[in-house]
């Protein structure tokens, strides 16, 4: 009886009657929501839209999208949704594959940029199709740390290491998640196309379906109406996170914000195969194409049963009802989005926290499912069971917070020369550059959009910082006759460039 034990609480919060009769589904969500919410303590904010065939059957808010600024969540609260943008490009391949603008069969040493590289060949016999459904068989370990985090990059750079340091997979042209495809797809089509990923979207999604706030650009927000990003597991250690989402890290791997409003009416037009408020605005097939299996997962993917990958879409399974999902994940923001065809129905949920949006997120959609899935269900036992182990998850994430701070601990700082000595900027030709200041007895650690205040590390001459935000890393200096040659970050080593350096800027199209 504890979660409707519960839920009458939240109802009384909410400012409404506990009835003893069973509530409508979408009321014991808000409330099972709530009580999610209130078992954790710590996850500010909650958006979700549940939608059927006929319309929105839940759009809500919950919580705080801003708790600095008292601001609630409502229908109308953009949410980074990260890597749950795949879904949206993929369709914008799809649009433009039937527009005959590029041919998603054709291999992408016909397009620009590279057929211009002057040694291609890691790039043969691979489509876009094979870029959007991770099955290309190449990788690139150098464009996430500049595309998602620093911000810091020319076109020049990009597409040079691109063709420098992109390289073939040993398990060959198999299924392998990763956002490297995403990246290559997004500058293909400002290369060949001559336009802005995030500007095809706005011209071929957002306009045709009415997605009225959802951007690809975070400028282009209302910041009262955008959800700021939380991390911390006990009360006292929760707050806004240092590491926030510009422009120039908005990639196409996972680079969008929408309210629940919008990512219903998306949902809708996949439900109704194209059609929107009465109106064809894709054609079936191009709809039902973009989700159909392209590469299978084999095990490489462990929830939902899943067995495929389409344009964006997992292929899997939830009580022997076929799924498309897709989730997404970045400092403070977690995201799904899951279709049910078959049944007509689509869930999308966000949330504004790091380390328990994700466990909040998944108890909330496995409820869900139940409501909707399974009448025989227990939903008051089951409330219960996703409750229970909700607390669980919130004392682990609290023993690994104060774990992570036991083992950095507290050292005095342990540096062989003057603090002044390790003032410089230094450059690695992946990362970019890292600029380090010492004023008012501080050193400020900067790369691109990426800032943060070091503090002592125990190893001699090396510092602690955290440029991500959960993410801390040592800088240890090279010292040579008593001068800072180098420094050592990420496991990569950036040399100290002598004479006065330009400012970070973030993108450039240099």
């Amino acid at each position: 009886m504890k979660f409707y034990k519960f839920l009458c609480i939240s109802i009384v919060t909410l400012g409404l009657a506990c009835a003893p009769h069973q509530s409508p589904k979408q009321e014991q969500i808000s409330h099972f929501i709530k009580a999610a919410m209130d078992s954790v303590q710590v996850v500010p904010g909650v958006a979700i839209a549940i939608v059927d065939s006929s319309g929105i059957l839940l759009a809500k808010g919950f919580g705080y999208s801003d708790l600095e600024n008292n601001i609630k969540v409502s229908e109308e609260t953009n949410f980074y949704i990260a890597s749950s943008t795949k879904p949206f490009v993929g369709l914008l391949g799809n649009i433009l594959h039937e527009e005959g603008l590029l041919d998603l069969d054709e291999e992408i040493t016909q397009y620009e940029p590279f057929k211009n590289f002057e040694n291609h060949t890691v790039f043969q016999n691979i489509t876009i199709r094979d870029l959007l459904s991770h099955q290309s068989g190449i990788d690139n370990p150098y464009l996430s740390f500049r595309l998602a985090y620093s911000g810091r990059y020319t076109k020049t750079e990009i597409l040079r290491i691109i063709e420098e340091d992109t390289f073939q997979k040993d398990t060959g042209k198999t299924f392998q998640y990763t956002n490297f495809g995403y990246y290559l797809f997004s500058v293909l089509l400002e290369e060949h196309l001559g336009s802005k990923w995030q500007d095809l979207l706005d011209e071929k999604v957002f306009a045709p379906l009415k997605m009225e706030h959802a951007t690809a650009y975070i400028s282009k927000n209302d910041p009262t109406a955008l959800a700021q990003p939380f991390s911390g597991t006990w009360p006292t250690s929760l707050g806004p996170t240092d590491t926030k989402k510009t422009d120039a890290t908005m990639h196409a791997a996972g680079g969008l914000v929408m309210n629940a409003k919008d990512v219903a009416r998306f949902m809708q037009f996949y439900l109704n195969k194209g059609i929107l408020d009465g109106k064809q605005i894709y054609t079936e097939e191009l709809v039902e194409t973009s989700y159909s299996k392209m590469a299978p997962t084999g095990d490489a993917i462990g929830a939902f049963n899943a067995h495929g990958y389409g344009l964006g879409w997992l292929l899997g399974s939830v009580k022997g009802h076929d799924i498309r999902n897709h989730q997404g994940g970045y400092i403070g923001f977690k995201s799904s989005i899951t279709l049910f065809p078959d049944k007509k129905l689509g869930v999308a949920i966000f949330t504004n926290h790091h380390e328990l949006g994700r466990p909040l997120l998944n108890a909330v959609s496995n409820y869900v499912f139940e409501h909707y899935l399974d009448d025989s269900t227990d939903l008051e036992h089951h409330g219960d069971s996703l409750l229970t182990d909700l607390g669980h998850r919130l004392k682990k994430a609290q023993k690994t917070e104060k774990q992570n701070e036991e083992k950095w601990g507290n050292p005095d700082w342990n540096l062989s020369l003057p603090k002044e000595s390790y003032v410089g900027t230094f450059y690695n030709k992946h990362d970019g550059r890292v600029r380090i200041s010492y004023a008012a007895g501080e050193f400020q650690i900067s790369s691109g959009n990426l800032s943060c205040v070091a503090s002592p590390a125990k190893d001699r001459d090396c510092f602690l910082v955290e440029l991500i935000t959960t993410s801390k890393k040592t800088i240890c200096f090279n010292l040579e006759k008593d001068m800072v040659q180098s420094i050592h970050f990420r496991d990569k080593v950036f040399v100290k460039l002598e004479g006065p350096q330009p400012m970070d800027k973030g993108l450039t199209n240099k």
